[in-house]
């Protein structure tokens, strides 16, 4: 006779945002880990590479120098996205804000999000871009380091873009709603270009 295991009803625990929030602040969540709620559940980042890193460091340094502080730069900060989601992109340019608004920004606040990709290439396109998109955000980038080349979205539809465009070495490229900016994709792909 053969033996069934008995069905097992597992129970998945969602968080909220707030909830989150008050983990990270009572140092549940741990000092170094870095992590992301996306629909009521914990995601835990994989860690930042030297060269991922370095990248991050100079589209900070490009945005500002020619943003000339127009517009707020956000590096690995907060994203808010309703209730149970709260994201931690590469990158943002956000519109600037009424003074004294201080709350975590939305996604009515972005302007540009950059996602910047060398472990994380799959979930970046496979999760957050359709999240991005389902939630608004007008323009999304993800730096694919192993392939040297930037991959735009535009035109949220839903839970997609209808406008996906793939530029390599030696092109330059500007966002839709910021054209006053311009990105030569061979000074943040290309050691060598440096």
């Amino acid at each position: 006779m053969a033996l069934t295991a008995p069905q097992l009803e597992i129970e998945h625990r969602s968080f909220t945002v707030e909830e989150f929030l008050q983990m990270a602040k009572a140092g549940i969540l741990g000092e170094d880990e870095r992590g992301e709620l996306i629909e009521g559940e914990i995601i835990k980042m994989t860690p930042i590479g030297e060269e991922h890193s370095w990248d991050l460091i100079w589209l900070d340094g490009e945005f500002r120098r020619q943003l000339q502080d127009k517009y707020p730069v956000s590096v690995q900060g907060p994203l808010r996205v309703g209730s149970r989601t709260q994201l931690q992109p590469d990158l943002m340019v956000l519109r600037p804000r009424p003074k004294g608004k201080r709350s975590i920004p939305t996604p009515a606040d972005v302007l540009l999000m950059i996602e910047v990709a060398d472990t994380s290439l799959r979930f970046d396109k496979q999760i957050k871009v359709p999240l991005y998109a389902k939630n608004g955000i007008p323009e999304v980038c993800i730096v694919d380091v192993d392939a040297r080349a930037i991959t735009v979205y535009l035109d949220p539809l839903e839970d997609r873009y209808s406008n996906v465009t793939e530029h390599k070495i030696g092109e330059t490229i500007s966002p839709r709603f910021l054209p006053e900016f311009s990105l030569e994709i061979s000074r943040v792909l290309d050691p060598e270009a440096e």
